[in-house]
């Protein structure tokens, strides 16, 4: 509860509204890939709470790979953080046009991006490919 009222007072009056600039938040954080697993899994239980939030399962991010997203609508845009299921891991976002513009028809994804986060076994280690 405590988080929920942190980052509501930090989100104030920026962005779409204030409940779409809580996921805008969440995804801030989340896209560092540092953050530990038990804030990411307080940062999902306040995004759960965020009024008008949906929850879609089977969501690709930008390399296919399918997760969970937790996604809010405002002024005709809809904002997704995609989670893998399994790990709680952040893999990626999305937008969507839900009232289309310029020729983009709704329900068109306008943006999407994929995170991959490495654990390695020291400092300077480099990942496995």
């Amino acid at each position: 509860d405590k988080l929920y009222d942190r980052m509501r007072a930090d989100t104030g009056d920026r962005g779409a509204d204030a409940d779409s600039q809580m996921v805008v938040m969440a995804a801030d954080v989340l896209r560092s890939g540092l953050v530990p697993a038990d804030l990411r899994a307080a940062i999902y239980r306040v995004l759960a709470k965020v009024p008008g939030l949906q929850i879609t399962e089977q969501v690709a991010n930008l390399d296919g790979r399918k997760g969970t997203a937790y996604g809010i609508s405002a002024k005709g845009e809809r904002r997704d953080i995609i989670v893998d299921p399994e790990t709680g891991q952040f893999i990626g976002e999305r937008e969507i046009t839900e009232e289309g513009s310029n020729g983009i028809p709704p329900g068109t994804v306008t943006s999407y991006t994929s995170v991959t986060t490495s654990v390695v076994s020291g400092m300077g280690v480099q990942p496995p490919r």
